[in-house]
């Protein structure tokens, strides 16, 4: 911060050193610019946009300021800029003619490269020849525009003069190639979710249809555009929305529906504070009113609406309500107040006329005005030029500071950069360190896993074997010595513990496999139902054992995308243990359902349940957490952390729901890739398969 400081305060004295050099040579002028550049500039001309929507006189001022000193120090481009500005505020102020000829001044300044800009431009002067009523210029200067942001690329924009040319197109009644134009809008539009520019494109196209007569289809796109902006708020055009649906009832004839639909206007207006609209609403409400001959309300609607033209200077809608009145007074058969009101209708309009006279008039004296100003800044620019000849003088003295400046910056950069260097072999000492700390944390798991394993092959595999050779021993050496029935006993033994081994063995196997990477992901879509079923079979000889009934309930056929060889070795690991740790009797019920859109298969058994300290210990290695079955079968804890890593391989979760003594539930769940509802009458029969065993 200190060395930033210090930079800092090399500049600005270098700078302070040149102004006093030129304030030293450089007579006093009260008409004289100070020295400004293009930064500066552009400050001026980010302020006055800036005002624009708050006040247009600051903007104007922020206008005349930044003309003042682009033509001072000669650039053309900040004097586009300038033209560019107050053409906006003109705009606003609803000065048409002077909005025109500052844009045509704005284009010869700004060049032909800055396409935006110029865009910007003839969008800006369309606008203004809408409103002068000159459409065929407005039409001209719209699809300059267009030309302009299509090769731009810019589809917001290009869809907004789009709709300004479907708009001229409408003003010259060329229906069909407003409509066109809209469409050509209303499809970028839908492109680009723009739901707020849908509803405006609708309601234009259903002023088509209005001015067409087919009230019908006009009722439609003013419906649908009222539906996509009726929850929105601050939408500024939904009171004019609103008002042209009341028309097209009115024009119906259904008078009583258009009047809810000013009223809506009317509100809505008073909501966003627009004068202007709540004056409109009152008119046509007013005029709905007259149509029903309550003369009472319309009365009352249509003094609301002048009042508020007069308070707020609407001149047009105060016009508007003149006429109103002296209609309204014709029909009640008072022509004297209708006379009245018909002459104040014919005076503002004469006044609105010469008003308009006179704001041309004083068009045309600012623009002289201007011109005259622009010649005074030539000839300061030129007494300028002069000045600069008188800097150069200065500029040896300057060199000297500069060349110490650079030296001092010099230093100083060496040393930022120096800083620079040794927080970034900090940041790459951390990262190394954050490596060695997981490198040490995965070896840590490698060393649980071995530890696992040699626990395993030291005792859970050695005892079947133990088994095994010993009662083997005994049949060898007393085989004749020994009852038929005791040798059956002991074969079963050994067949037990020969079992038990296997299954130990297979799943220390698979484990062992599949952590040393050798197992392969090989994802395919099958039908779980039909491994499931298959997985089933293999379980029904272990379940008849201990007379344990099986159950499969399914309603559906769920298709998935997994490996196919990970999912049986899960299914066949829950439902062994499910028969593990059930008694003789029990029951174990396989289920296949759909929960939040995915595949929820459940394994759930009436057993002696697990401990609720010991849940936490299932699926992880280094608990090293297993007991005996019902039956004192044997186990290696590997089961459900086998069960846990197939799984989530295969982007799914796995888990259990369990409580002592009563019964667990092992569930996982996996992305369904595509389902069918089976009925009764298909090939598997019923929707619940059962195993009574």
């Amino acid at each position: 911060m200190n060395m930033r400081l210090l930079v800092l305060f090399l500049l600005v004295f270098q700078l302070s050193a040149s102004e006093r050099s030129m304030a030293e040579i450089s007579p006093k002028n009260d008409n004289q610019e100070y020295e400004v550049n293009r930064d500066q500039l552009q400050t001026i001309y980010e302020l006055g946009t800036s005002y624009l929507q708050v006040s247009l006189d600051s903007a104007n001022v922020y206008a005349n300021r930044l003309r003042c000193k682009s033509v001072f120090i000669g650039d053309t481009l900040y004097l586009g800029y300038a033209n560019l500005l107050e053409a906006k505020v003109s705009y606003r102020k609803s000065e048409y003619n002077r909005t025109v000829n500052f844009i045509e001044e704005a284009l010869k300044q700004l060049s032909d490269s800055l396409l935006v800009d110029r865009a910007n431009c003839f969008n800006i002067c369309g606008n203004a020849y809408i409103k002068m009523g000159n459409y065929k210029l407005a039409l001209k200067s719209h699809l300059t525009c267009l030309k302009i942001r299509n090769q731009l690329g810019d589809e917001y924009f290009i869809s907004k003069s789009l709709n300004n040319i479907g708009s001229v197109f409408f003003k010259l009644r060329d229906y069909n190639s407003a409509i066109d134009y809209y469409n050509k809008s209303l499809e970028i539009r839908i492109k680009q979710k723009d739901l707020t520019g849908i509803a405006l494109l609708n309601n234009n196209i259903g002023n088509i249809y209005f001015e067409k007569g087919d009230r019908v289809n006009a009722l439609i796109k003013y419906f649908n555009a009222f539906h996509t902006i009726d929850k929105e708020q601050n939408i500024y055009w939904k009171p004019l929305l609103l008002k042209n649906i009341g028309e097209v009832y009115q024009s119906k004839g259904e008078i009583s529906k258009a009047i809810v639909f000013y009223q809506r206007a009317l509100y809505e207006a008073r909501e966003m504070d627009d004068q202007a609209a709540v004056a409109t609403s009152w008119i046509h409400l007013g005029r709905a009113y007259l149509n029903e001959k309550r003369y009472n309300q319309s009365l009352g609607a249509i003094k609301k609406a002048l009042s508020i033209s007069k308070k707020y200077k609407i001149p047009e809608l105060e016009l508007e309500g003149d006429r109103c009145l002296s209609l309204f007074y014709e029909q009640r058969g008072d022509y004297q107040n209708s006379l009245r009101f018909q002459k104040e209708y014919s005076l503002l309009k004469d006044s609105l006329f010469r008003q308009n006279n006179r704001k041309e008039i004083a068009e045309m004296s600012a623009k002289y005005k201007l011109d005259k100003i622009e010649k005074e800044n030539i000839y300061f620019k030129q007494k300028s030029k002069i000045q600069e000849l008188e800097i150069e003088k200065q500029n040896t003295r300057n060199k000297y500071f500069s060349i110490l400046s650079v030296l001092v910056l010099a230093v100083v950069i060496y040393t930022v950069r120096s800083t620079k260097q040794k927080k970034r072999h900090n940041v790459l000492l951390k990262e190394k360190n954050k490596t060695i700390y997981k490198q040490n944390k995965e070896l840590g798991q490698l060393n649980a896993t071995k530890d696992k394993f040699l626990s395993i092959v030291a005792h859970d595999l050695k005892n079947p074997f133990n088994a095994v050779l010993g009662f083997s021993d005994l049949l060898i050496d007393r085989y004749f010595d020994i009852e038929e029935s005791t040798r059956m006993e002991y074969l079963e033994i050994i067949h037990k513990s020969a079992a038990n081994g296997s299954v130990l063995l297979e799943t220390l196997l698979t484990w062992s496999r599949s952590k040393m990477g050798i197992m392969t992901y090989n994802p395919i879509e099958f039908d779980l139902i039909d491994v499931a079923s298959d997985e089933l079979e293999i379980l029904k000889d272990k379940a008849l054992i201990k007379n344990i009934e099986l159950e499969f309930k399914f309603n559906m056929s769920y298709c998935v995308k997994a490996d196919i060889d990970m999912v049986r070795t899960v299914i066949r690991n829950l439902g062994n243990n499910a028969i593990k740790f059930t008694k003789e009797y029990g029951k174990v019920i396989l289920s296949v359902s759909e929960r939040s859109g995915l595949l929820y298969f459940s394994v759930r058994d009436n057993g002696i349940g697990i401990k609720f300290d010991d849940l936490s210990k299932l699926f992880k290695l280094d608990s090293n957490f297993t007991r005996p079955g019902t039956s004192n079968e044997k186990g290696t804890g590997l089961g459900l952390i086998l069960c846990r890593e197939f799984i989530e391989k295969n982007g799914g979760s796995i888990g259990v729901q369990s409580q002592e003594g009563v019964g667990s539930e092992f569930w996982f769940t996996l992305k369904i890739n595509s389902s069918e509802i089976l009925k009764k009458t298909s090939t598997r029969g019923a929707e619940v398969k059962s195993l009574s065993c």
